[in-house]
């Protein structure tokens, strides 16, 4: 039981703070605690209590959440709890950037936390209080960064399913992760016979393929990460991490289709 449960009455001079923990973070007054304390003259008459029916509507299971019934305090634990996650992620945010880490994950996680607090708080009829979700360093600056990148990244988890559902189907056959173009190796190489000669067949050259990367807004990462696919409206190239080109093309009906769910999510390309 906490120190600030512990009745006071007839608490002597002395043995306050030993009775209550007063001045500590578990004692009266402490972390969360709501009590407060008062000085009683007898002569004055009985002070102020509770009556029976304060204390049964302050106890009452009438807030409904998810199908069940909660008590006030009950309901705001529950966001507390979600108010604890949201600092959480947010002081994950400043630490990855601080470290010049890809923070792209903890900012949708952010935003899915806050979203989360905010359905609930909805959905319950509390309060937002943004003191408890407040943290230092974490300003409207960071919020806009941070919002931004989640936004885009569930842009590319949303056409990444898709792309997966048309594979199954067999509407596509292009293989891999759909992600924001990155940069292109330092040399390109087309050393390749098997390159070459699509070259010739589709009649493209090494200006296509650079002309088809410089203007790619997105990619598919093959082979666990080793491969880049780029793709644009004037065809695709696929590179190896070693700049050696594996494949060079016009796009076919599939490349077609993936650059139409690229559009439909609203990723530039």
């Amino acid at each position: 039981m906490p120190f600030c449960a512990v009745s006071t009455a007839n608490t002597v001079s002395g043995q306050f703070e030993a009775a209550t923990g007063y001045g500590t973070g578990a004692g009266l007054c402490g972390w969360n605690c709501r009590h407060t304390f008062f000085a009683i003259f007898p002569e004055l008459g009985a002070p102020p209590a509770w009556t029976q029916e304060s204390l049964e509507a302050l106890n009452a299971r009438d807030i409904e959440y998810s199908g069940k019934k909660y008590t006030q305090y009950e309901i705001s634990q529950m966001q507390r709890a979600r108010e604890r996650t949201v600092r959480k992620y947010k002081r994950r945010y400043l630490a990855e950037t601080e470290a010049g880490v890809d923070n792209t994950a903890t900012a949708v996680k952010l935003r899915q936390a806050r979203q989360e607090l905010a359905d609930f708080i909805s959905a319950t009829g509390g309060r937002a209080d943004s003191a408890r979700t407040s943290v230092a360093g974490f300003g409207r600056s960071e919020a806009s960064k941070a919002s931004y990148a989640a936004r885009k990244q569930e842009r590319f988890n949303a056409a990444n399913t898709e792309l997966q559902q048309m594979r199954e189907a067999g509407t596509i056959k292009a293989k891999g992760r759909l992600i924001e173009s990155p940069s292109a190796p330092n040399e390109i190489n087309f050393a390749s016979d098997h390159v070459l000669q699509r070259w010739a067949e589709r009649g493209m050259g090494p200006m296509d393929a650079e002309r088809i990367i410089r203007s790619s807004k997105v990619a598919m990462s093959q082979r666990n990460g080793t491969q880049t696919c780029y793709y644009s409206e004037l065809g695709f190239v696929a590179i190896g991490q070693d700049g050696n080109v594996s494949s060079i093309g016009p796009l076919d009906e599939g490349g077609k289709k993936l650059m139409e769910v690229v559009k439909k999510h609203g990723i530039p390309y």
